[in-house]
């Protein structure tokens, strides 16, 4: 493991407050989903144009799906009364 990825990090508590926030208004398979399908979009568009370190953009898109299939997961259930989500 990378030196800098082995010790303890944290988050100030405005950050995390904020990142509550956004959760509490915010789905993240839905916004997983709004943001495969602009991926998508740009791809079917820009096939021939891609910048030369596209993969490295993929690799971080990949972990952001990632973290949304985590944040989907642990927050299950706070949804269910908000219209117009579907889980």
């Amino acid at each position: 493991m990378p030196e800098n990825l082995s010790t303890e990090k944290s988050l100030p508590p405005k950050v995390e407050d904020a990142i509550k926030n956004f959760l509490d208004r915010t789905p993240p398979n839905r916004l997983s989903r709004t943001v495969l399908l602009l991926l998508m979009e740009y791809l079917i568009h820009q096939h021939d144009f891609l910048p030369l370190d596209f993969h490295v953009s993929l690799g971080d898109l990949s972990n952001l799906f990632k973290l949304f299939d985590q944040l989907d997961a642990a927050t299950k259930g706070w949804y269910d009364e908000m219209e117009g989500v579907t889980e």
